[in-house]
Order: C-alpha cells, then sequence, then structure tokens
C-alpha cells in the first residue's frame, strides 16, 4: 500500500510519501512548504483567511506533485502547536476535508511527541532523551530501548521566538538578550540524564546541513550526525552577526530558512547545556514517519507523563 502522511506544522507543511509492507516502509518521495502558521495566529487568537487559503493550496500543490504520481491510497495527517492555539483550527479542518479528503488530526502535544519518538527513535537503545523543536513549540521526551517515559512540551519554537524577540537585524545585544532569558525562565528542571540525546526536525537537519556545508546530502548522511558543542556555538556567533542577505547566502543553509534559524540555534545552545551534553544526535525521521508507524502497529503505547500541553486538540 501507498501511504501518504502530513504534518500541519507552525513553520511549514510536509508531507512523506511511502509504500508499505507488512510493518515496514520505504520512502519514495518528500516535500514541504513554508506556512508560517505559527506566526499568522493573530492577537486575537485565530488564523487569518489568507493563511488558511495558503495552507490549503499548499496542501494541493503538495498533492499534486508527490502523491498522485505516486499512486497513493492513504492520507494519514496531524496539525500541532499552531493549530492547538488557533481558535478557528476547525475551518481549516473542514474545509481541508471537504477540498482534498484529508482528515486532519489536531493532536495534544502528548501525541505529538508519542509520534515523533516511533519516528525518530527507531532501532534506537539504551537511556534516552529527544528534542524536537519545531516553530512554535518544543517537546523534550525521555525513555529507553525505543520506549517513551516522559514527555515535557514548551512553548519555544524558532517562528515565535523570533516573532517575539529578534526585531531588528541582526539583533541587537539587549533582544538577545532578553531571548536568552525569556528561554531560561521557560525551562522546567530537567530530569537527571546521562544517556544519548537525539535531535529532530527541520531546525536541527539546517545546523547539520551548514557543519556539512551543503544542502545536496541525503538522510542517510545526515541519519546519526553528531553536532558538537563547539560546532553549534560557532554557529550561533555566525547567525547572531550576520543580517538576513548574508545568512541566506550561507553555504548549507536553506534560504528560506535564514529568518528563524538564529532563534533556533539560541535555543539548542541552551538546551545543550541544560543537559550537559557533549553532542547531539540527529534523527530525519519525525511526525510523518511516527504517523505512518502508528498505522502499521497501533498497539503502540502512549507516554506516562506531560506537562503544558496546548488546547483545541484531539489525542
Amino acid at each position: 500500500m501507498r501511504i501518504a502522511a502530513f504534518d500541519f506544522g507552525s513553520n511549514a507543511l510536509k508531507c512523506l510519501v511511502c509504500e508499505t509492507e507488512g510493518q515496514d516502509f520505504s520512502i519514495l518521495a518528500e516535500g514541504r512548504l513554508s506556512t508560517r502558521l505559527g506566526s499568522a495566529i493573530t492577537p486575537t487568537g485565530t488564523l487569518p483567511e489568507e493563511s488558511i487559503i495558503q495552507t490549503l493550496e499548499s496542501c494541493k500543490q503538495l498533492l499534486a506533485d508527490y502523491c498522485k504520481p505516486h499512486g497513493v491510497q492513504l492520507y494519514l495527517a496531524a496539525g500541532t502547536q499552531a493549530l492547538r492555539l488557533a481558535k478557528n483550527a476547525a475551518d481549516l479542518r473542514t474545509r481541508l476535508f471537504q477540498q482534498t479528503g484529508i482528515q486532519l488530526q489536531i493532536v495534544s502535544a502528548e501525541t505529538e511527541a508519542r509520534l515523533t519518538w516511533l519516528g525518530a527513535m527507531q532501532h534506537q537503545k539504551g537511556i534516552l532523551a529527544l528534542i524536537d523543536s519545531g516553530g512554535a513549540s518544543t517537546e523534550i521526551s525521555f525513555g529507553s530501548d525505543s520506549r517513551i517515559a516522559k514527555v515535557i512540551s514548551l512553548p519555544l519554537g524558532a517562528v515565535n521566538l523570533t516573532k517575539d524577540f529578534l526585531k531588528n537585524d541582526p539583533p541587537t545585544e539587549h533582544e538577545i538578550s532578553l531571548l536568552r532569558g525569556f528561554i531560561n525562565e521557560s525551562l522546567p528542571d530537567l530530569p537527571h540524564f546521562a544517556g544519548k540525546l537525539i535531535g529532530s526536525g527541520g531546525g536541527i537537519t539546517a545546523c547539520a546541513k551548514v557543519a556539512l556545508g551543503t544542502l545536496n546530502t541525503n538522510n542517510e548522511k545526515l541519519q546519526g550526525y553528531r553536532l558538537d558543542q563547539a560546532e553549534l556555538l560557532r554557529q550561533e556567533r555566525l547567525y547572531l552577526s550576520l543580517p538576513l542577505t548574508e545568512r541566506r547566502a550561507i553555504q548549507g543553509l536553506e534560504p528560506e530558512r535564514a529568518d528563524i534559524i538564529t532563534a533556533f540555534c539560541v535555543l539548542l545552545v541552551i538546551l545543550m547545556r541544560e543537559f550537559k551534553a557533549k553532542y547531539i544526535q540527529v534523527s530525519t525521521g519525525g511526525l510523518r514517519q511516527g504517523l505512518i508507524c502508528e498505522f502499521l502497529q497501533p498497539e503502540t503505547s502512549p507516554p506516562k507523563a506531560l506537562a503544558k500541553s496546548g488546547s483545541n486538540h484531539i489525542s
């Protein structure tokens, strides 16, 4: 069977097309379009009409470019933090179903973390922690031998942190200080951890590509790549020192991510210090792979604990 999994994220809409055989699957195609839902939410807590239309059109484009050419038979779709927060998210869900037939679930932070763990931590062994940082939230999950045990969800994402704190280009020292202070104040006391630290999501893979110095790298090369503190500090200094036009020219960095990479890197450096980790290991798996894994292996159990989930969600 051919399945497509969609991630309606706070920064981008992502699609993964795969071929399944039993409980295994192989990836046939991947697509991504920037939607920036996380920064589109108005002060009244709603998504403007133009953002809803853009998201619907982006979905139709991914369907035409990736799903229909591969003869997809089943669609899975999940929405995350921006849609958990948007008061009119149900409008998007209804119109998406009417126009495409795709049934979108707006998942809780708990479910998002569980699905991301499924997709990112396949075949991992030992004591594990996963940092999955998106456009509007960051989920930190703990477990062992591919089993999730605890989840902490934080309202810290590259899109909302950029929007709220980094007004100048490049940011001022005062803005950077406020950003770091807000992140530190938002972090709970993390459990003692002495295992392997894994990172998933577009931000961590972007940092890996910059470290490698190329955009032309496949998932096999990125999977398991280790980013150490020295490299992340080097990138943080680089992003903080350059205006947007020059960040867009950095070798290995996707130009459309250049405006939010600074806030992401500042956040990741702080989290690395909190974990006292020498390095973080990249996983190219995530929510979309987790949706497919859960469909193929429905007996997967949920995590035991959660902190700070959003509202307006379906578990």
